[in-house]
């Protein structure tokens, strides 16, 4: 049985959202049956703000071949190594906004794989890119089979399922992505990830189509705005 918003919220120690200043800016809907809030803002991509806990890239088919070795390590207590920015994802960035590249010289000249090897050993060195997650919320172990939960995984793989099916087909589509840690605003500890995705241009498509109505599983769509709970039912 999901848990409920009041049981997720008091398991981020948190009453309401107006508590998170990360959080102030949108108006979230809990989906019991996901366990996860849908954001419904739909004009962020147009106007997107600095991010200071996570990253904001664009990204595009076949950019770079280079494999990451995944850093994903259980501990004792339940948790998972997370990664705000999944590392499945790191090949296929364009440009990625965060405030160091802002002012960059040269920037549209730069060495193949820079942006990429940047972001792994800038943050991945200061473990800025890592967090502790829960296996739900990750979506990895042994739940991550389930038809009817989406964790970050699921997400992640969907924008990389889109981007690699489109390496032949129209290389020149992009992925505007944002991948946010959000903290409690008392506390130094993630209380989730804000996960957004849209293809630059296309705003045909509903946001936040979570359901194959075929398969009549959970299987979410480009594109989606969603805060994903960094708890374990």
């Amino acid at each position: 049985m999901s848990l409920s918003e009041a049981e997720v919220k008091e398991k981020m120690g948190i009453d309401t959202f107006s508590q998170i200043s990360q959080l102030k800016k949108y108006h979230l809907s809990y989906n019991e049956k996901y366990r996860l809030f849908l954001i419904k803002e739909n004009s962020h991509w147009k106007n997107n703000s600095r991010i200071e806990n996570g990253f904001a890239a664009y990204l595009k088919p076949a950019i770079g071949r280079n494999k990451y070795k995944k850093q994903r390590k259980p501990s004792k207590d339940g948790y998972q190594q997370g990664h705000i920015f999944g590392v499945e994802l790191i090949q296929h960035i364009s440009k990625l906004k965060t405030p160091e590249f802002e002012n960059f010289k040269g920037k549209d000249k730069l060495p193949n794989n820079f942006l990429e090897n940047r972001l792994v050993k800038t943050y991945n060195a200061g473990f800025k890119n890592i967090f502790r997650q829960t296996e739900q919320a990750n979506g990895y172990g042994k739940k991550k089979s389930s038809k009817e939960y989406i964790g970050q995984a699921k997400f992640e793989q969907q924008v990389n399922n889109f981007l690699k099916h489109n390496e032949s087909t129209n290389s020149n589509i992009q992925v505007y992505y944002e991948a946010e840690a959000i903290y409690n605003d008392s506390e130094i500890s993630v209380i989730g990830t804000r996960l957004y995705a849209r293809v630059v241009g296309d705003e045909k498509h509903p946001l936040n189509k979570i359901v194959d109505s075929k398969k009549k599983e959970a299987k979410p769509y480009i594109p989606f705005h969603v805060f994903i709970p960094n708890v374990e039912e």
